[in-house]
């Protein structure tokens, strides 16, 4: 099996979403802090931004757990259908 890399991705029928691997979510996060430190306290859209950096950060596994959602061979439940 290959990895996922960063990108859209579809299950099923479902809306296509977009994964981001760890790696890059990171670093993102990362980016985004800088940016919005440079921003200052005014700027409109602090709040989207902290609300993207918590999320991207949350991959972070050697930080504290957050709920995490697992698929199972869910290639072998679309094949089944």
């Amino acid at each position: 099996m290959s990895r996922v890399e960063t990108g859209p991705l579809k299950f099923g029928d479902d809306w296509t979403g977009v994964f981001i691997r760890g790696d890059n979510a990171l670093s993102w996060a990362s980016y985004l802090t800088v940016m919005n430190d440079l921003m200052g306290d005014d700027f409109l859209y602090k709040g989207v931004i902290q609300n993207m950096i918590h999320t991207l950060s949350s991959c972070a596994e050697h930080k504290e757990m957050v709920e995490v959602q697992h698929i199972v061979n869910f290639v072998h439940s679309i094949e089944k259908k």
